[in-house]
């Protein structure tokens, strides 16, 4: 994440998805995001 300049501020795991509150720089869209 720091490398993209990505910051994870929370998250939880259940046993089939993910939810993360991140922030990122201005310019990333979703599809790039989540090629990360």
């Amino acid at each position: 994440a720091l490398e993209h300049e990505i910051e994870i501020i929370s998250g939880k795991v259940a046993s089939d998805h993910i939810h993360m509150f991140i922030s990122y720089r201005p310019g990333y869209g979703n599809l790039k995001l989540t090629q990360f």
